[in-house]
């Protein structure tokens, strides 16, 4: 029986949320600014930072580039002229970037050559075809891969992304975020405290009780046990049992959190409006609000383990994390 069969109810759990001295703080600033396509440059969207070696940003206008240190960026020749919301890189050579209007952009070769084409929904019928604007991809492994996006709009790949397929998500909402632990195990989270899980690769989704009325915008699972949720108005959860039983973590912000990344089993960071950034040294069990020294709104993070991470946000803003050597 699924987790999601059982009315559980939210608990707080025993997590800290420090907030710490700029003197105290660790490495982050302003990275280098982006060349060309100074109006797709206005917002980035997403961040990919692959095999701690190359770095990959998208915005909008089909705003796509890359950068070996964060300084100097090469833009990619634009393809489509829709905003992309997010990119992924399973490793150094597969990635995909999801956008307005149904479109995915994907790579087998490390970003040298991307080909593109647009997901329709035949929810109504082959006759009622139509493009969702998507949010988020996120493959497991090299062959099974999710895409979320408006008015509950699933699409599932088993073959790498060569052929996608539809899934019933039970719901209209608009879905922000999607994580699948394995090719069975998935979560969605979504508009107006919408939480989804799957134990069967998705061919049934299940609704879980919301531990929050607000809207909730990333999802992330360190392990088999422990997933981290944001959403609107400083809303931070957290499950230690593999989803059972989700938790609201008090913050010290009000800010609407958006990005999660960790660069290995302890060290992760979330990031969002205002310039906020959380980060946590083990796993989630306290977090320290770090000093970006901006207070741009941020979007989302990507981290590696040799302690850099990467973040963006409006404005074309590109921050880079040092972390201690």
């Amino acid at each position: 029986m699924g987790y999601g069969l059982f009315r559980l109810p939210a608990v707080a759990l025993a997590v800290t949320i420090l907030a710490v001295s700029a003197t105290a703080q660790q490495g982050w600033s302003r990275a280098g600014g982006l060349g060309g396509q100074s109006t797709a440059s206005s917002s980035l969207n997403s961040v990919a930072y692959v095999d701690g070696k190359t770095i990959w940003v998208v915005g909008k206008d089909g705003y796509l580039a890359s950068s070996a240190d964060g300084l100097s960026w090469i833009v990619s020749r634009k393809l489509i002229d829709a905003e992309l919301n997010d990119i992924y890189f399973k490793d150094k050579k597969n990635g995909w970037t999801v956008g307005s209007d149904g479109w995915v952009l994907a790579t087998d070769d490390g970003g040298d050559t991307w080909r593109s084409y647009q997901l329709e929904s035949y929810r109504e019928g082959a006759e009622n075809r139509r493009r969702f604007d998507l949010y988020t991809v996120h493959f497991p492994d090299r062959k099974n891969g999710w895409i979320v996006g408006d008015e509950g709009t699933i699409f599932a790949t088993s073959d790498g992304g060569k052929t996608w397929r539809e899934q019933r998500a039970g719901t209209d909402v608009q879905l922000f975020s999607v994580f699948f632990r394995d090719k069975k195990n998935g979560w969605i989270v979504g508009a107006g405290g919408t939480l989804l899980r799957t134990e069967d690769g998705g061919e049934t989704w299940i609704a879980q009780p919301p531990p929050a009325s607000v809207d909730l915008n990333d999802v992330y699972f360190v392990d088999k046990n422990i997933g981290i949720v944001t959403g609107d108005d400083g809303t931070l959860l957290t499950t230690r049992n593999g989803g059972a039983l989700w938790g609201r973590i008090p913050t010290r912000t009000g800010e609407r959190l958006l990005g999660i990344a960790f660069a290995d089993k302890r060290s992760g960071w979330i990031v969002g409006y205002g310039g906020t950034i959380l980060r946590t040294p083990d796993a989630g069990a306290s977090w320290v609000v770090q000093e970006s020294g901006t207070d741009v709104n941020l979007y989302a993070v990507s981290g590696h383990k040799s302690e850099r991470a990467f973040a963006v946000g409006a404005n074309g803003l590109v921050m880079r994390y040092i972390g201690k050597r």
